[in-house]
């Protein structure tokens, strides 16, 4: 979604470039040298900046989360609840750590 100067969202039209944001780590990436986000070209984190939200939930490909640590411990957990675009609430939750 971007922003317009008339204080609306509209839907990003522009050109799609590799790799997309938002889309997991494959072995095609890592064959580039992306093995973590930090890896990422500035294309893609100037496009995550100026274009904040998402059209569509981004899942992964397993309908699962990737990563579960049961040993991790969180500093902060926030739980909030937005509305969004369409006028639907949803409960979010937050997590992060001291790392």
């Amino acid at each position: 979604m971007t922003f317009t100067d008339s204080g609306s969202w509209t839907r990003y039209t522009g050109t799609v470039f590799s790799p997309y944001p938002g889309s997991c780590i494959n072995d095609e990436m890592r064959a580039k040298g992306v093995r973590t986000s930090k890896d990422l070209p500035d294309v893609t984190l100037l496009f995550v900046r100026k274009h904040p939200l998402m059209e569509k939930a981004v899942t992964p490909i397993t309908g699962r989360p990737l990563l579960v640590r049961s040993t991790a411990q969180f500093s902060r957990i926030v739980v909030d609840k937005v509305t969004s675009l369409d006028g639907q609430q949803h409960i979010i939750m937050l997590i992060g750590n001291s790392k």
